[in-house]
């Protein structure tokens, strides 16, 4: 890992111990690697986002309360592009610590909703 993004072994078991912090150029040699956000690789978000560039990572990966790393289940994968707005990001770290039943639930409220909006014509009010 440390040679390909050009830097010394012993400099990489470092960044993994804690004993050093890379800088701004190994951190974003390391997002490319690991084809993620800089704000994900550091921690500020919770959700990794797809490789931008070459669109191959097309799975999410979600952290739980418990700081547990997961894929986001394909059953969740048509919410994705919500998942990015600040109130969504929010929710979706409760939505995550929920019960299966309360994510059931709230998939298929969520379903309607997007439903009736997506058949909402432009300036008509919502019911």
């Amino acid at each position: 890992m440390a040679k390909k993004i050009g830097i010394t072994n012993s400099a990489y078991s470092n960044y993994e111990q804690g004993i050093r912090v890379p800088d701004l150029e190994t951190l974003s040699k390391l997002a490319e690697l690991y084809e993620c956000s800089l704000d994900y690789l550091t921690g500020r978000k919770d959700i990794r986002e797809p490789a931008a560039e070459t669109g191959t990572n097309e799975k999410l990966l979600v952290r739980d309360k418990s700081g547990t790393y997961t894929v986001l289940p394909d059953e969740y994968s048509e919410l994705k592009d919500y998942l990015f707005e600040a109130d969504a990001h929010i929710f979706f770290k409760e939505f995550m610590g929920a019960s299966k039943k309360h994510r059931e639930e709230t998939i298929n409220f969520l379903r309607f909703i997007l439903e009736k909006e997506k058949n909402r014509k432009p300036g008509q009010q919502q019911e």
